[in-house]
């Protein structure tokens, strides 16, 4: 009788008594990404707790994601800014490479907006300034984050109750001046509910000004419960992202100035150059907005019922007291556990609302197949 053959990636997980890099003994499972696994962990000998980022172990043998990841921590670690996650120590143990952060206590404002619903132009900015004080700091240092969005700005509670927006996850950061081709040729990276058209396209001259879109839909979700775009197919979601103007906040938000309306939709111009030209400068325009209080609840009103909004179609953000990653668990609406590429980018798309057609034509039906693979690999 043939034994059933090992485990090849048995020596590349990770359990609980684990001890990672000679120093840091895992605890607990937090939760997993597209990439890797998190979890809570302590220094042995200073006692401090942390979170530990690892590869997952099918890939973690794969001398791209690898590089991947190890470009993560990299970038992080050049990264220290107050509304930034802290990278306190990287390397690699064994085969298995990790990146240990600074334990959170708090929850994503993905999981605040979920639970609270729409909220009010000052309680928005009072999250989103810091986060673009943040992202100015990285770009001026040549670092672009890619997949900015409600998940990915986690709103950290100190033992006084103090929230400070922090971005976290660097997974896809790309730094300008960089050489070292990582990804595929074409190869779009991010989340494609956030992701701006230019990445949606698989540009090779990604910008700035890209996070910045993905700042403008995460501000157009927290004001409106919804995305800028609904479409019943990823397929149409992707082609109306790169073809069509967002829907209208104004329309969505009637009680909201127009004049706020006008500064979100201009950060979600389908063309870089029509957008702010710095973050500074979109800070500047949402300044009469600031005052607002990250302390209570203040959301204004729930999404509108029977309409389940991309949030609710992304990984549910898990627990108040976590390190800042998605949780484990990510299944599709209909249940089918999120584990391949596909279901991972599928899950940040709504696919309620059938406004958009389907391609017109073969030539946009070849279009959108291939941006629904490029965006795909990137989710891996």
């Amino acid at each position: 009788m043939d034994e059933a053959p090992s485990n090849p990636f048995a020596n590349l997980e990770v359990k609980p008594g684990d001890v990672v890099g000679g120093r840091y003994e895992i605890i607990r499972l937090l939760g997993a990404g597209g990439m890797g696994s998190v979890f809570e962990a302590k220094h042995t000998l200073l006692g401090r707790v942390v979170a530990i980022k690892v590869l997952r172990p099918e890939i973690a043998l794969h001398p791209t994601f690898a590089g991947r990841f190890l470009q993560e921590a990299k970038a992080a670690a050049e990264l220290s800014h107050k509304h930034i996650v802290q990278l306190t120590d990287y390397g690699l143990d064994g085969e298995r490479p990790y990146m240990v952060m600074e334990y959170l206590h708090g929850e994503s404002f993905g999981a605040l907006l979920k639970r609270e619903g729409r909220q009010t132009p000052e309680r928005v900015v009072a999250v989103i300034d810091p986060v673009l004080r943040a992202l100015t700091f990285a770009h001026e240092r040549g670092v672009i984050h890619r997949d900015i969005k409600p998940d990915n700005i986690f709103l950290a509670r100190d033992d006084e109750g103090e929230v400070t927006p922090k971005i976290v996850d660097f997974g896809i950061a790309k730094r300008q001046d960089e050489s070292v081709q990582l990804t595929s040729a074409g190869a779009a990276l991010g989340t494609p509910a956030y992701m701006s058209p230019e990445q949606v396209m698989a540009s090779k001259n990604v910008t700035p000004a890209a996070d910045q879109y993905a700042v403008g839909t995460t501000i157009f979700e927290a004001l409106t419960g919804e995305n800028p775009f609904v479409a019943d197919t990823l397929n149409a979601f992707i082609i109306a992202k790169a073809t069509q103007n967002p829907r209208d906040l104004q329309t969505l938000r009637p009680d909201l100035e127009p004049e706020f309306c006008a500064v979100v939709m201009r950060t979600l111009a389908r063309a870089p150059e029509d957008r702010f030209p710095t973050l500074t400068a979109l800070r500047e325009a949402l300044s009469a907005w600031r005052g607002g209080t990250l302390q209570g609840t203040t959301g204004v009103t729930p999404s509108t019922p029977g309409a389940p909004t991309a949030q609710q179609l992304r990984v549910d953000p898990g627990t108040r007291d976590i390190a800042p990653i998605a949780p484990a668990q990510q299944t599709l609406p209909n249940g089918t556990p999120a584990t391949t590429p596909m279901a991972l980018a599928a899950t940040a798309v709504s696919l309620t609302h059938p406004e958009l057609a389907a391609p017109r034509d073969h030539r946009m039906m070849y279009l959108s197949l291939g941006a629904v693979v490029l965006v795909a690999v990137a989710a891996i």
